[in-house]
């Protein structure tokens, strides 16, 4: 790794969002009242379809809980890579007066490869809220429309994996840093449910791979997807701030910032982490 001091978060750096994350303040405050109901309703309804489950019980939960492991994690890296680092995208950002123009859409989640522990300025309670709130839909479909009870608790199971994920992932830099995290995240990581931080450091460091972010479970077989697209369709990822950031060729890198949050950053691009100039 560079010996240069990698940028923190927005805040760090007095840059301050309209929102945390996904959703305005207001509507979260709201919601946070509806996720514990789509809670119970999902932990009632997975309780009563393990009831229906007469034979080799525990076998076959044992079994839906690591098939449920591995498919939130592919989940993640799916849209880690697709959505998030928009490794497929190649946009090139606007340049205006020398600055490279970013929009910021996802509050404090913004620019994850400019500022590798944003997260921890994302209270935990918002990122389960509204992770929640994005899987209200995908739950009602569930719960509404499928009858077999094994479907229906691996889907259950796949549910709770990916609410926690985002936590996974904010820990695991937590971790990294040498900051505080709680001790059922220390411990989920300990035992390999919960990201390790060295493992999801490599992710930074080496620009694209490794996109898994429950646990990186799925790692292997999502690499060798991306190697082959890779090898034969000659599309390689890249991560869209690096990648821009590249495009400049020069030392000293200007950013302007807008949208959810707004300001002006001079940085450097050392191999791939942007770094205090």
């Amino acid at each position: 790794m560079s010996s240069n001091k990698t940028l923190s978060s927005f805040i760090d750096k007095k840059l301050y969002s309209k929102k945390e994350w996904l959703l305005p303040n207001n509507i979260l405050f709201f919601i946070s009242f509806i996720t514990p109901i789509i809670i119970l309703f999902l932990f009632f309804d997975l309780y009563k379809n393990t009831l229906l489950i007469k034979y080799n019980k525990l076998i076959l939960i044992t079994i839906l809980l690591i098939t449920s492991i591995y498919i939130a994690d592919f989940i993640s890296a799916y849209a880690h890579c697709y959505y998030i680092d928009n490794s497929y995208r190649y946009k090139k950002f606007d340049i205006k007066d020398n600055y490279m123009i970013i929009n910021t859409n996802y509050g404090y989640a913004s620019c994850h490869h400019i500022f590798p522990s944003n997260w921890k300025d994302i209270k935990d309670s918002t990122i389960i809220n509204t992770t929640i709130f994005l899987l209200i839909v995908p739950f009602l479909i569930v719960y509404f429309f499928i009858n077999n009870p094994i479907i229906k608790i691996l889907c259950y199971f796949i549910f709770l994996f990916l609410i926690v994920t985002p936590i996974s992932h904010k820990y695991s830099h937590e971790k990294l840093h040498h900051r505080y995290s709680p001790f059922i995240v220390d411990f989920l990581i300990k035992y390999g449910i919960f990201l390790y931080p060295k493992k999801h450091e490599n992710h930074h460091i080496e620009n694209n791979y490794n996109w898994g972010l429950l646990n990186g479970i799925s790692d292997l077989l999502f690499n060798f997807i991306i190697n082959n697209m890779c090898y034969y369709n000659k599309q390689c990822p890249t991560e869209e701030m690096i990648y821009n950031g590249k495009l400049l060729n020069t030392d000293i890198i200007n950013i302007r910032f807008v949208g959810d949050i707004e300001g002006t950053l001079q940085c450097k691009l050392v191999d791939n982490l942007y770094v205090d100039v």
